[in-house]
This record gives C-alpha cells, structure tokens and sequence, in this order.
C-alpha cells in the first residue's frame, strides 16, 4: 500500500503531462473539426464530445515554427509561412531553404531565435516523425517527459528534510493541479527544459555541489539565457557552502563549461550567428504582457483609448516612442531589483536547521524566477513553468499560500489565452484587467516566498 501512495499520483501526473495535455491538433485540423461541429454536430458526435477539450488544448504556433524549423534544418519540406515571424527586418524574414535532404547552419541560414541548446529539442521530435500531427505528438511527449522529471527531482529536494511519504504524495497531486491550471502552455514550449535544468541546479545546491550548480545553471542559460542570472542568487542563498574561494571557483568553472559547449562553440562554429542571434532580441519591442507594458497599456486605455499594438518577432508588442523607451529600460530596472534581492539574501542571518537552508535555496530561486518573468521586456507566460517545480522542492508540509498563488496565476493565463487573448492584443479592459491580475499574484507570491527565507520564519500558509 506504501508503494502506490507516492507510485499512483505520480503517475497520475505523468498521464497528465504526456497524455491528457497532448490530446489535440493542429490549428488546420482544429478548423475542419469546428467546422463540422457547429455547422453539422449531428454529423459528428465524438467530436462534439471533444471539442471543449480539442479547443481548450489546441497546439499552439510555436510547435508549427518549431516542426517548419527543424525540416528546414534537416533539407526537409516545410510551410515557409511557419517562418513567418512578422515585422522583422526582412534578413530574418524573406529566407528560403532547399529540400534538399542536407544540413542548413541555423540562424545564419534558417531563422532560429533561441539560443543553441534549445536545437536537440527542436530536432529531435522531427527525427522520429515525418508529418506535423507526428511532430506535435512527440515534441509533447519530450516536454511531458521533462516537466514530470523536473517534479520528481524537486520532490526529491523535499523529500530529504521531510521524508513523510503522504507528503511527497501530496506534491505529486498538486504537480497535476498545477499542469491543469497551467493547460497545454507547459508542453508546447521548449521551457519544460529550462524548468528541468534549473530545479537540477537547485538541487545541486542543496547538495553543496558547486560545479553542478554551475553546470546545470548554465545548461539552463544555453537553453534560455535568462537563468545564468540566477548563479549569484544560489551563492547568496547558501554563504556557507560558498565561503572558499575554491567553492565559488567550482561553481564559475561548472557554469563556464556549461556555456563554452553549449552555447560558445556552437555560435563560433556558425560565423555569423552570433551576431544574428543578438540582432533579433535587441529589436524586438515591448511585448504586451511584460508589467511595463501592461502599465503603460492600463494607463493608455483609461486616459486616451486603446494602445497601438502590431505583431512583430512572434509577439503581439506595444508600438511608439514610450514603449521603445520602456523596453530599453527593462534590463537595467530587472539587473537593479535583482542585486537588491542578491543583497539582501546574502545578509540574512544563517539558517537554523537543514529544512531552512534547503528551503531558503529554492525560495530565493523562486522569487528570483519572478523578478526575471515581471522584469523582462517580454514576459512570455510559458516561462511560468519553471515556477512548478520550484513550488514543489519547497520543503515541509505543501504550502497552501504559494500553492493557491501559483495556481490562480496559472489559471488566469489560460483563461485569457484560450478564452480572449484577442483583448488583450488590442488594449482592452478584459484582456488589461485579467493579465493585471495574473502580475499582481505573481508579486504577491514573490513577497511570500522572500519573506519566508527569514530564519523561522513559518513558510508560507
């Protein structure tokens, strides 16, 4: 009975991961079933029964730029209209590429605008299916299988301060709550494998493994260059596992190994590259769910009407000169708030057990991961999925206050992305007020998890 208290809901959160979230089709397919549903639903019962779950799960764009990518790569047909970004400068737009069964150099001849690591999970999928439906299947497969990965390595974390079983079970049934309110979003983008690189450094920390928390911190940056911000955080977190020269030397030269060959070489090996990569995200504008631009939209909106928006780098951005302006401001207000949070972790006092030196790693991770997704200049809701796992590694009993943060701002997403993100891509009070919401949960949450880092501080709920 002690093996299926922790075996059944974890795979309770496989099957919701691998399966349920990656039951529906391509935006093509998704048509003609609609089509045949509300025109003649006597016709097609079985997908009359579907349908709310074929459109609540839906796959997105992302995965047709990601199956187009990967064919043109590999010489394969692909929709060139896939590679459509919108608003480029047109080096990044009007490039074509043969079907000719051989390897095209990314970024230089096939658009790619993530950075090098994210390419193995980008072609795999496509090595082992030939058609778009096949591809869809298996690239959520892949981040099914990482996001439920990065779960059980967090439970793991917890799990050594607090071995209570029931507990673990616990965590495994809120890792399936959270995937639901989070929807198809955690399966269809490449950030389950941040989220998996980034709960292994965790994890490494707790271990007072300096190379490996350097190592999997910068995979993490190869794949999403965001998280290499997040090596001086673990240092903070854990003065004592950091107070030798040597330890902070093995935790530079894990990182620099992690960057060197995965993210230096393969841009030296591509001249050029490098170049077209930083040129892509220097242009790219404010995109309308960073908390600048819902900001700036609010107070538009209120005090002179609906902001101008286009669809431009694969994202709806906010356009004119204050927004430009904005956007350039983003990485210096993130870098300024991020040293603050650096700061004051560091002068903590020492933590009085085992429990509150885990805990404060991983709460310093998770609040740092919220600085970084409401400080950027595009605040892609995808990236919350790192936030799974860090809320599970939180050790003692689950903390119901984190919990219910977390997930409202899950749901909230998914409700305005499936249900009206067209409000929010034209300024309007539904879609301003929902995504507005979903920013004030986050910050609360943030404040939860920093005041909880405190020596006996009682957690969260």
């Amino acid at each position: 009975m002690k093996r299926w208290t922790i075996a059944l809901p974890a795979a309770v959160c496989a099957f919701v991961a691998a399966v349920w979230l990656n039951q529906s089709v391509g935006h093509k397919e998704w048509e003609a079933i609609r089509y045949g549903v509300f025109v003649e639903p006597r016709a097609h019962p079985v997908d009359l029964i579907r349908y709310p779950f074929i459109f609540l799960y839906r796959r997105s764009h992302d995965e047709e730029i990601y199956f187009a990518t990967a064919s043109a790569i590999l010489g394969q047909p692909y929709d060139q209209e896939a590679l459509v970004r919108g608003g480029v400068p047109a080096r990044f737009e009007h490039i074509i590429v043969p079907a000719d069964g051989r390897w095209h150099t990314p970024y230089v001849e096939v658009p790619f605008e993530y950075p090098p690591l994210a390419l193995p999970f980008i072609l795999a999928p496509r090595l082992v299916a030939s058609t778009y439906t096949g591809y869809e299947r298996a690239f959520g497969a892949l981040m099914a299988a990482c996001l439920v990965a990065a779960c059980a390595v967090a439970i793991r974390i917890a799990r050594r301060v607090d071995p209570d079983p029931t507990h673990a079970a616990r965590r495994w049934w809120i890792a399936s709550a959270l995937l639901l309110a989070q929807g198809a979003l955690c399966i269809q983008r490449l950030d389950a494998s941040v989220a998996l690189f980034l709960i292994l450094a965790v994890d490494a920390a707790t271990r007072k493994k300096s190379a490996l928390v350097g190592l999997f911190t910068g995979l993490a940056a190869s794949a999403k260059l965001l998280p290499g911000l997040f090596l001086p955080v673990f240092a903070a977190a854990d003065r004592s596992a950091y107070a030798r020269v040597r330890d902070l030397a093995l935790l530079a030269a894990g990182a620099a190994l992690a960057l060197l060959a995965t993210l230096v070489l393969p841009f030296a090996v591509a001249p050029g590259s490098l170049g077209v990569f930083s040129e892509y995200h220097a242009e790219r504008g404010l995109q309308i769910e960073s908390t600048l631009a819902l900001v700036y939209g609010t107070v538009h909106a209120v005090f002179v009407g609906p902001a101008p928006t286009t669809y431009g780098y694969g994202s709806t951005n906010l356009v004119g000169a204050v927004p430009d302006a904005l956007a350039h401001v983003t990485t210096p207000i993130t870098v300024l708030v991020l040293a603050a949070l650096v700061v004051w972790t560091a002068r903590l006092p020492p933590a009085v057990d085992e429990a509150s030196r885990v805990g404060r790693i991983v709460l310093a991770t998770l609040a740092t991961a919220i600085v970084l997704w409401l400080g950027g200049k595009v605040f892609s809701p995808q990236y919350m999925t790192w936030g799974i796992p860090l809320l599970l590694a939180i050790p003692g009993a689950p903390r119901t206050r984190a919990t219910w943060l977390l997930f409202f701002a899950l749901v909230l997403t998914q409700l305005y992305m499936r249900g009206y993100y067209d409000n929010l891509c034209e300024q309007r009070a539904p879609g301003l007020i929902t995504a507005g919401v979903r920013q004030a949960l986050l910050v609360a949450l943030a404040v939860v998890a920093v005041r909880a880092m405190r020596p006996r501080a009682k957690l969260v709920g």
